[in-house]
């Protein structure tokens, strides 16, 4: 993010970030902590947000999709179309598996209608050198609760102040930047580090 802001010319604090998916709001505590305080996370539907042509403007997407039914496919789908019609980079934490899907190289290629789109050779990943974990929410996590209850299913969970942590699938960052991609890739050792990895190639992914 701190290089999507140096290309822009603007402060991490100027960056505008949208994350379509809001979970408890969670987003915006955790960017502001790093200095990205310009975060949009709204509790609302965004596929009814994309209907109604209702997208905030915004210099970047961020964001960490539910893994559940077509939400991964389609949050591609809009990343790749506002990229391209847009310019507008994106970066989001998905699992490891969603390279292999069939859906993939069809949410990330050329559509026969969007001539700027980057095809998927033009994407990166960024993946931990320890693997992340997650917390589901307290009101989500009774939800939860009560479906292993009521399906008589136990399951050791890890509780904390922001709900239950989880670690169900290896997870890293799939980074579609287009013009800015080359000048980022030069400057990869600027935000590869000790704790991350820049990957380029899918064969060398976990």
């Amino acid at each position: 993010l701190s290089e999507v802001a140096r290309q822009l010319g603007k402060t991490p604090a100027e960056l505008v970030i949208y994350d379509p998916y809001y979970c408890g709001g969670g987003t915006v505590r955790n960017l502001a902590k790093v200095g990205f305080t310009n975060v949009i996370n709204r509790n609302e539907d965004f596929y009814a947000v994309i209907a109604e042509d209702r997208i905030p403007p915004h210099d970047v997407v961020v964001t960490n999709p539910p893994y559940s039914a077509a939400h991964i496919s389609r949050a591609l789908q809009f990343c790749t179309r506002n990229l391209a019609l847009e310019g507008r980079p994106w970066l989001m934490l998905l699992p490891n598996y969603v390279y292999a899907k069939d859906y993939f190289p069809a949410s990330t290629c050329p559509d026969s209608t969007w001539n700027a789109t980057p095809s998927a050779s033009s994407l990166f990943f960024l993946a931990p050198r320890k693997r992340y974990y997650y917390w589901t929410p307290k009101a989500l996590v009774k939800i939860s609760t009560q479906t292993r209850l009521e399906g008589n299913k136990k399951k050791k969970t890890h509780g904390g102040p922001l709900g239950v942590r989880t670690s169900p699938f290896l997870s890293f960052w799939y980074i579609g930047l287009g013009s800015m991609h080359k000048t980022a890739i030069r400057n990869r050792t600027y935000f590869e580090s000790d704790r991350c990895n820049v990957v380029m190639a899918t064969r060398h992914l976990p």
